[in-house]
């Protein structure tokens, strides 16, 4: 088996099992964010009912940004994804991202629940 091989095997293992997924781009690295369409083409192989977050990070760099916020954002809303830009180095949106990323695992999988519970409610009653 090939390195690459090995690499993809163990990498679609990470994607099972996992309630969301966040990929991150970098916005002042053009081929970082040509590279985002690929990510998720094999992320819809291995874990298409997961909840996505597209972020662009190093946001602070604004005189090195390649990939504007408008046509990050205009891809994420063409595939359908939550977008946000954010800044390691100053900590700008990096909670925002997880607590949103939190919120929509939780809204999700509690209506999830809510509606087990209710079929399961009228299968007994």
């Amino acid at each position: 088996m090939k390195k690459a091989d090995c690499i993809r095997t163990v990498t679609s293992s990470y994607y099972r099992g996992a309630h969301g997924i966040i990929i991150v781009y970098d916005v002042t690295d053009q081929e970082s964010f040509n590279n985002v369409k690929q990510w998720f083409n094999e992320i819809d192989c291995y874990a298409s009912e997961n909840v996505f977050l597209l972020v662009g990070n190093k946001a602070d760099l604004t005189a090195n940004k390649v990939v504007s916020y408008e046509t990050a954002k205009a891809f994420a809303d063409e595939i359908g994804i939550p977008f946000m830009e954010t800044s390691a180095k100053n900590a700008t949106n990096v909670e925002q991202a997880f607590m949103a990323m939190a919120a929509e695992i939780k809204n999700r999988y509690f209506c999830i629940c809510r509606v087990f519970s209710f079929l399961l409610y009228m299968a007994i009653h």
